[in-house]
């Protein structure tokens, strides 16, 4: 694969990342599917450690999204995710107390 080629399909993922889940450095996400190698453009591999966390009632963070290597998020280090397992949560509030 050329420079070429490898830029133009990172500005595939970028544009396929922004126009489907429109997630953000500081959005609150959940990891709700796995994801196999090169789905959707995603250029990085999915590895046995994050199966747990797979649809495990947590909320994350997005610390910073890098194209189609996937997205960081605070709570996890180490791993790229990629944007197709992540769902993004809108108008999260922690419960009042009763």
């Amino acid at each position: 694969m050329s420079l070429d080629d490898l830029e133009e399909a990172v500005q595939q993922g970028i544009s396929y990342y922004n126009s489907w889940s429109d997630v953000c450095e500081g959005d609150t996400v959940r990891i709700y599917r796995t994801q196999h190698e090169d789905e959707a453009g995603w250029d990085n591999c999915w590895v046995e450690e994050m199966d747990e966390h797979v649809g495990d009632g947590c909320l994350y963070t997005v610390r910073r999204v890098e194209g189609a290597s996937g997205i960081r998020l605070d709570e996890i280090s180490g791993i790229c995710w990629p944007w197709r397992s992540l769902e993004k949560i809108i108008g999260f509030q922690l419960p009042l107390p009763f």
